[in-house]
């Protein structure tokens, strides 16, 4: 597969110049951290953030689930192991909560994911998951410089997040839907990287209707509307 090189003040600025260059979403990219850059001291010795980025089709698949209440689990990446400090982290994170749990890292198509196990789960899960959705938000943005590599982090227990893209995936089919008859564009609620994938892939199944993310940082709105002619 092909691949470019791009670079910026930032990782942001670096995928951002990527993403027009290519003329797709950030979301969309496969990329790779090359120079996580330098800031340098009075402007001397700055270096920039450099991405290589392939140039060529950025899904393990094109063809989004077929049934919204069934999701294929995606083929594993070929990856031998996950980084180093990703499962001995959220580990240490579950020990500093008191939880008697563990988790381990299972590859999934754009990334990792933490299954979590033992006897402490119900606090995780409390509030529609609230623990656990605050735990994948931290290690997704420590992720973004202690191992860029290891692309999308996903954190799982008991099948919660399963369950969650189920819902996820029948909410953007259903909005996509209503987008094409009404003509009026609709917003999801914010999303991770991983979400907005989700829901960019199964926005496709609806022919005329496309989605983009809205806004900045790790967490984005997605609009879905009709498409131009």
């Amino acid at each position: 597969m092909n691949a470019r090189e791009f670079e910026g003040n930032d990782l942001d600025e670096a995928l951002g110049a990527a993403s027009s260059a290519l003329g797709r979403p950030v979301d969309e990219l496969a990329w790779e951290l090359v120079d996580e850059g330098r800031r340098g001291v009075f402007g001397l010795g700055a270096r920039q953030v450099r991405v290589r980025v392939a140039t060529g089709e950025t899904h393990a698949t094109s063809v989004p689930p077929a049934e919204p209440t069934s999701i294929a689990a995606p083929a594993p990446a070929p990856r031998v192991s996950p980084p180093a400090g990703l499962e001995s982290t959220a580990n240490r994170m579950l020990s500093l909560m008191g939880l008697r749990a563990s988790a381990s890292a299972v590859a999934h198509a754009s990334g990792w994911t933490l299954r979590i196990d033992g006897p402490d789960l119900k606090p995780l899960l409390r509030n529609d998951g609230e623990v656990l959705e605050a735990l994948e938000f931290l290690l997704q943005r420590m992720g973004r410089r202690s191992w860029p590599e290891a692309g999308s982090v996903r954190v799982e227990c008991a099948g919660f997040r399963d369950r969650r893209d189920e819902e996820l995936v029948a909410l953007a089919r259903e909005t996509a839907l209503a987008v094409s008859r009404t003509g009026k564009s609709e917003v999801l609620d914010e999303l991770n990287p991983y979400e907005r994938r989700l829901v960019h892939l199964t926005v496709r199944e609806t022919q005329g209707v496309v989605s983009r993310s809205e806004g900045e940082g790790f967490l984005k709105r997605v609009r879905i509307e009709r498409g131009s002619d």
